[in-house]
Parts: structure tokens; sequence; C-alpha cells
């Protein structure tokens, strides 16, 4: 077993299976009991719980009972995985070329949200977890309430059928039909697989607490690759340059959803605020985004030097202002700014006017995700953004926005504000699409792009909101 003051405790046990096959379940289970509740803290553990540990111990006592190398097999159960917030595979068997990830329902009938569970857990290890990518996945459903699963996909499964395929490396099994060979010879550094890398996009609410805590983001290779961290050190530079020649500079930055824009605009407030000591602020018309934004760092204020209601703002709450005396200021969903027809409500001119009332310098950045409009009063494209520019302003954009500036306006374009790698799941931006196509009523549309994205990204429709609460 791993030390036990480790510091990073990721599992309520884990050993080789030759190991599991000799503990007893008494011994075991008090295991498992104690290593949740450091593990979990914040989860009650349950009677239930209990009892479904001791039907999976059962279980995968039998279905291990004949394996041939089970020193090279190691058994992790309650494996947490990183960033997901308490998300867990019940079972998982590891060797050096493969993974099997089990889940056990007590239950006697299967249901499809159980396979989306188990492929959701497929998908964050093949996708961000670092050592485990390059190893085939295969996954389990066992339903220890059934002689065998019944009604897959609406069709009756015999009874006497061992193992029932549902789709590629997944099936569903019985207790008693339940066997699992541990061929592998080679031996696995569990230990490492356990610490490794995972490699998402960290959320915003981890990425607030993390700057608000003065802590930097974790270097991300992903992120990286897609060219986040040059564009945040252009931003960085074209803010030194507002501050160092007492210039006006309105910074665009474009991208497809996913791309990392908000957590650019994070970074720079916190960077801003800290480091510099610049007044500095981020705010978005997305009242909800701001208030769970805000509602987060409370939580976490005895951490943190700067009242979260500061640096986060809801849009309407700070261009009510007379002026604005915020140096840097991110508009996260830039696209997103009213203009209405009779011109009363001109939120981009709203904005540089009253910066410009407050400071001898200010640098405006503008996180701008193309097509993702979603009000009639949202009609600040880049056109009109650019038909709003005052004389004093000068522009930073990517190359592909300069054409709507006029050209003694440009301070200067880069290509690499043009964020155009999505972080989250590689299928995001087709259904970013889908969505749009949905709500427009656009159905062919719709069906086309709906082939685009595989059957490993679970997707449902219904005009039934219960329907939706009750699959959650």
């Amino acid at each position: 077993m791993m030390d036990k003051n480790e510091e990073m405790k990721q599992f309520c046990y884990a050993d080789s299976v030759l190991a599991f096959k000799q503990i007893s379940e008494k011994k075991w289970l008090n295991l498992m009991t104690k290593n949740f509740k450091v593990v979990y803290p914040k989860f009650k553990l349950t009677k239930d719980q209990c009892t479904a540990w001791r039907d999976c111990f059962r279980v995968m006592q039998m279905a291990l009972a004949n394996t041939s190398h089970p020193k090279n097999t190691t058994i992790i159960f309650e494996y947490k995985l990183p960033y997901e917030g308490g998300r867990r595979p019940d079972v998982i068997l590891l060797s050096s070329s493969k993974i099997y990830l089990l889940e056990f329902k007590m239950s006697d009938h299967f249901v499809k949200p159980d396979l989306d569970q188990l492929l959701a857990y497929q998908r964050d290890l093949s996708e961000y977890h670092l050592e485990s990518r390059g190893k085939n996945i295969y996954l389990i459903l066992v339903y220890t309430g059934a002689n065998c699963a019944k009604d897959i996909n609406n069709k009756k499964v015999n009874d006497k059928l061992n193992i029932y395929q549902i789709c590629n490396k997944a099936c569903i099994c019985s207790p008693k039909n339940l066997k699992i060979e541990c061929s592998d010879t080679k031996p696995i550094d569990w230990k490492r697989w356990v610490k490794s890398k995972y490699e998402p996009l960290p959320s915003i609410l981890e990425a607030v607490c993390q700057y608000a805590k003065n802590e930097p983001l974790p270097e991300i290779r992903t992120a990286n690759s897609a060219g986040i961290g040059k564009a945040f050190k252009i931003i960085k530079d074209n803010v030194k340059y507002a501050k160092d020649n007492h210039k006006f500079v309105v910074c665009f930055v474009s991208g497809v959803p996913g791309s990392g824009k908000t957590r650019l605009g994070l970074r720079l407030v916190y960077e801003e605020a800290e480091k510099t000591k610049d007044r500095a602020m981020y705010m978005s018309g997305n009242a909800a985004l701001v208030e769970v934004l805000q509602y987060t760092l409370a939580q976490n204020k005895k951490d943190i030097k700067k009242d979260s209601e500061a640096l986060i703002k809801e849009l309407f709450n700070v261009i009510n202002q007379d002026s604005i005396d915020m140096n840097v200021l991110v508009f996260d969903e830039g696209q997103r700014a009213w203009i209405t027809d009779d011109g009363k409500i001109n939120q981009p001119l709203t904005i540089m006017n009253k910066m410009e009332k407050g400071l001898d310098w200010g640098f405006l950045l503008v996180l701008y995700g193309d097509k993702q409009n979603i009000r009639d009063k949202e009609k600040a494209s880049i056109d009109n953004w650019a038909k709003n520019l005052q004389p004093s302003w000068e522009v930073v954009c990517p190359d592909n926005f300069a054409k709507y500036f006029p050209r003694n306006a440009i301070h200067h374009t880069y290509e690499q504000l043009n964020l155009t790698v999505c972080l989250r799941s590689h299928t995001a931006k087709d259904i970013s699409e889908l969505v749009n196509l949905i709500i427009a009523g656009d159905k062919e549309g719709a069906k086309k792009v709906r082939k685009n994205i595989d059957d490993s990204f679970p997707l449902y429709i219904t005009h039934n909101r219960n329907i939706a609460i009750r699959y959650c």
C-alpha cells in the first residue's frame, strides 16, 4: 500500500490483485471506511454505500479468482479523478497495457445513464489523465441485483448470456458471470499512475480561487500548445505600453467556445491587481456567472486579500457609475454588449467614454466569442465596436479584425489573439454549433452537425423539463 503519510491520497484502497485476494472482507472494509473520510471529507458515508462496497468486494473476489499474473495488475477502489469534484469510478483494474473501469449498480436492469456515467470516466482518463493515454480502456457495468441485466436498448437479453456487449469496449454482466483474466506479464508502476498529471483546462471557479489565493495556475501543456501563453504575453506587453505611454488601448481576443478567453481575462485581472497594484476588474453581462464567481470567492475569504466583489462585477453595475476608475477592465463576452436601435443604450461607447473620463491611461480587454449572441439587443458585432471607437483610443486585435478599424487607430495586430483551439472536449465546438442550430429551428443543419459528434459524448434532446431533471 502507499505510504500513509502521502499528501496526495487519491483512493480508498489500492494494491496488487494478489494482495487483494488475500485480504479479509472486514479488514478491507475498515480500510475503505477510514480512507474515505480522508479522501472525500465533504461526502457523507452512508449505510447504503457500505452495503454496496460489500457487494463489490465479493463480486471482485470471485471475478479475480483464477487470474494468471495477479502480481502485475493493481486494483483501485474509489479513485478520485483530479479536478472533478469527487467523481470516482467504483473499481479500476490497472495493468501495463490496459485499464478496466467497473461500475457497480444495486439494480436488476440496465438504464442508459449508467453507461453515460462510465463513458464519461473513460473520456476523462483518455483525454486528461496523462498516464492513461495510449492504454486500452474497457468498460464493465455490473448489476448486482440481477442474474443477468435485462432490457438493453429495448432488446431482451437471454438469461443464459454471460456478457452482453453494448458498444465498443463496453459491456454489462451479472455478478456470477463476471470473470477477469489478469494476463499482463509486465509489472505496472501504479503509484506513478495514481499521481499522474491531469491536463484539462481548470474550470473557471478553480482558476478564480487559485488566483485569489495568489497561486499561479499550473502550466498546462494543452493550453500552452493552443497559444494561451503567447496570447497572455501579448496582452501584458500592451498593458505596459498603455501604462508607460499614458494611452487608452482596447484589445480584442477572439476565439471558439472553450478556447480559454475567460481564463485569460481572469488571469489578467488578478495579476494586475496583485502584482502591479493597478486597479483592475473583470466584468460580464452574464449576471449568473458573476454571482457564482463572487460567491465562490466569498467562501475562500480567509485565504484571499481582496474582496471578491471588488474584482468581479456584473456589467450594469459598472457602466452605471459616473466614471470608471479601473485602469484594466476585462469585458467578457464582448459580443453580447448591448446597443439598442434608438441608441439610448450603447455599452461599448459608454465604457470607453467613462474610462477616459476618470483615468490618465486605460486598457480594455474585450473577450469576443463569435456567433455567441443570445438576445435581440446584443448587436455589438465587431463592426459596431469599431463604429464607436473614440479618436483617443488605440486598437490591438487579431489580424482578421483589422479591416473593421481605421488604419491610423491600429496600434498592432497579432494572429495569436485569435484562439482557434478548443480546450474542452474536442467535440465542444460542434456541440455549441449544434445547440445554436436547434434553437434556431434549423433541423437539417442540426442533423448534419450531429454526424460530426461521436457517440462517446452523450446527447439527448427533450421538450420535457422533468425528464431532463430526472436524467441529471
